[in-house]
């Protein structure tokens, strides 16, 4: 009898522990898989925590990701305001421990941290990094990356991340086989509202750019109405950038 009144303590004591575990770092395998392919932008979203599980490589590790929305006072305020919206904790899989806490700031609210969460391999090195919405308008979105850094074993920002950052798009568009970001511009309807760039992940650590589209609006005479545009085509040529195309369009093509 006794026996079994010890074996049902130490039962309820291995069962209070698992419990602590997984509210402190999480079982890995009670998450779903999350990849560069998924994402959480669902039309019935719920702003609530959500936990992930993402191999950063095929050798692994395996993390566990928790988004962590902000929907306190914090919050208050306009979307003019860069300002914290949630957390990014990172915990390891085998171990289950916390190996760090990135703090997400955004423009945007703590719904679009979730929607626009995502994870891929931007600067080549087959290692999956992470981005959040940091700025948007109706057409264009700059993002927050960090790059993972198989030294640390953590997600780290630098000069690569930082310049990243500053590009507005309509989305990016990575070509591993190249190592080239291509970055469409969208500011509009019609022919004179497109444009392309690219960029070559030099070395993994930095960002070259090597095309460029630049749109000059045509206008009236008197110069109250555009009515159409000049796109001039830009390469990297020897180390420069160089004019490689100009054409014109008027404000009808498509």
């Amino acid at each position: 009898m006794l026996r079994l009144m010890v074996f049902g303590l130490l039962l309820e004591v291995g069962l209070a522990t698992a419990q602590t575990k997984l509210e402190d770092g999480g079982s890995c395998a009670a998450f779903g898989a999350f990849g560069p392919k998924d994402s959480l932008n669902i039309a019935d979203l719920r702003v609530m925590r959500k936990d992930l599980r993402v191999r950063v490589s095929p050798k692994g590790p395996e993390l566990h990701l928790r988004l962590d929305p902000d929907t306190g006072t914090a919050n208050n305020g306009s979307e003019d305001s860069l300002r914290r919206v949630g957390w990014i904790r990172v915990f390891s899989c085998e171990t289950e421990a916390l190996i760090q806490s990135l703090k997400v700031k955004s423009h945007c609210g703590p719904e679009c941290f979730l929607r626009w969460f995502e994870v891929d391999d931007a600067n080549f090195d087959g290692y999956l990094d992470i981005a959040v919405l940091r700025d948007r308008g109706a057409l264009w979105g700059r993002q927050t990356w960090w790059v993972y850094s198989p030294t640390s074993g953590r997600f780290i920002s630098n000069d690569f991340t930082q310049a990243l950052s500053t590009i507005s798009s309509n989305g990016l568009e990575l070509d591993a086989a190249g190592h080239n970001i291509i970055v469409s511009i969208l500011l509009g309807p019609g022919r004179c509202s497109r444009a392309q760039n690219m960029y070559h992940v030099a070395h993994g650590n930095r960002l070259v750019l090597m095309h460029e589209e630049k749109l000059t609006p045509t206008w009236n005479s008197e110069h109250t109405q555009s009515v159409g545009c000049t796109l001039t085509t830009l390469e990297r040529v020897n180390g420069k950038m160089q004019v490689s195309n100009v054409q014109h369009y008027d404000g009808r093509e498509n």
